[in-house]
């Protein structure tokens, strides 16, 4: 017999802030998709004084955001990471659901299948999403409050840019109009 092994997630979070993630976790656990990383466990604990929730989800053996400054991938390579993503997406946007935080740290490689981390998920309406910084992976809309389907698409866009220059691309969030697409992208 194996020896079961898990993954655990603890965010520094007080008072209703816990809650949240407590009630956004507890949500994520009733989903259940292959290409979703499965949790199992979530609660509230303290250590030192300082007040946490945890969850306990699939262990992952790695992240894309560990292979992508390593070296550029193929297409593909970069096909086989990003479909079960697009399933797992697909799956959630059928339930009216919106990740709004698709980035390479949150696509994991759980024995040989590629998962989109499952606890960082969250309604369309969540206003847990927007209290953390924008980065290059959050979709125009993003900064206006708005989390959309759309919004994970412009993710997975930009990951796969990441994916065959070996860097995150940068762009203008104040800009306006079309930003193109870079000329390095195979064909």
């Amino acid at each position: 017999q194996g020896i079961n092994t898990a993954g655990i997630r603890l965010v520094v979070a007080g008072g209703v802030e816990q809650d949240t993630y407590l009630a956004k976790w507890e949500s994520a656990k009733t989903l259940s998709h292959p290409s979703l990383v499965q949790l199992m466990e979530s609660g509230r604990s303290s250590i030192r004084g300082s007040e946490l929730v945890y969850v306990v989800m699939d262990k992952t053996e790695t992240v894309l955001s560990g292979i992508i400054p390593k070296k550029a991938l193929a297409p593909a390579k970069v096909k086989e990471i990003l479909d079960p993503i697009v399933d797992a997406l697909s799956f959630l946007h059928e339930r009216e659901l919106t990740h709004g935080s698709v980035k390479p740290s949150n696509i994991a490689l759980i024995g040989d299948q590629w998962k989109l981390a499952s606890d960082e998920m969250a309604g369309a309406d969540d206003p847990t999403n927007l209290m953390r910084d924008l980065d290059t992976y959050d979709a125009p809309e993003v900064g206006t409050g708005r989390l959309t389907p759309a919004a994970d698409v412009w993710s997975l866009g930009i990951i796969a840019i990441e994916a065959f220059a070996q860097k995150t691309p940068m762009w203008d969030r104040a800009a306006k109009g079309d930003l193109g697409v870079p000329e390095l992208l195979p064909e």
